[in-house]
């Protein structure tokens, strides 16, 4: 059985093309918003990022209104190419974005924690990797490991929300991800089948699940 943070399909709500190419101002990053769809937008959080031997990084946090979803949030992502900035990427699908974290370990990565509207929390994130050769960022697929991940699970226990994302912060850093774990019994807010930590590897631009380290649940003290 799929995970059901499979169900709802999120699409990616990207900048037209051209904004995506055309060099932006960064001077006002830290109190106005950069051209998005949102409406009363306001700034949340802005920041540059220097990573070692790699290209600048800038990123916006944005909150806002759109048309059919109502409050949401969005990031976007900036890097900087001889001087000038250009936008990255972007992202609309979350109700909020935490502040971004960066990992040194091998290869760089670039993680802005983003969490969806609803009691599921499911998945908001956004991930990019540099590429040394290309010197270059490119976004990471962080959905396609979800098929076939719960073969992987003791039988009866599923993912049903959105998991935690922990990319380290230092070169030994290891790429993993915490869920608690549902038998088909439990409620949507109790699960009672312990809980997991999925390792990854990044291989092609995609997150690839490798071992899954299983805990049973804690006997409750009397």
């Amino acid at each position: 059985m799929l995970p059901r943070l499979l169900v709802p399909a999120l699409v990616a709500a990207l900048l037209p093309a051209a904004a995506l190419a055309a060099p932006v101002s960064l001077k006002s990053i830290g109190d106005t918003c950069l051209p998005s769809d949102l409406k009363n937008c306001t700034v949340v959080a802005s920041g540059f990022v220097a990573p070692r031997d790699t290209t600048r990084l800038a990123y916006q946090i944005q909150s806002g209104v759109d048309e059919y979803d109502g409050m949401i949030g969005g990031v976007i992502v900036l890097s900087e190419t001889d001087g000038e900035w250009q936008v990255l990427d972007s992202d609309f699908n979350g109700v909020w974005y935490q502040l971004p974290k960066l990992s040194e370990a091998e290869p760089t990565l670039f993680h802005v924690p983003g969490v969806t509207a609803g009691t599921g929390a499911f998945n908001a994130d956004v991930l990019f990797e540099y590429l040394p050769d290309d010197k270059t960022w490119r976004r990471v697929d962080m959905d396609s490991w979800w098929e076939g991940v719960e073969a992987k699970l003791p039988k009866g226990l599923e993912i049903w929300k959105g998991v935690s994302y922990d990319f380290g912060e230092d070169y030994w850093g290891q790429y993993v991800a915490r869920t608690s774990l549902w038998q088909e019994t439990d409620g949507n807010c109790c699960p009672t089948g312990g809980s997991a930590v999925i390792h990854f590897t990044v291989e092609d631009g995609a997150l690839k699940a490798g071992d899954v380290d299983y805990e049973e649940p804690k006997e409750e003290a009397e």
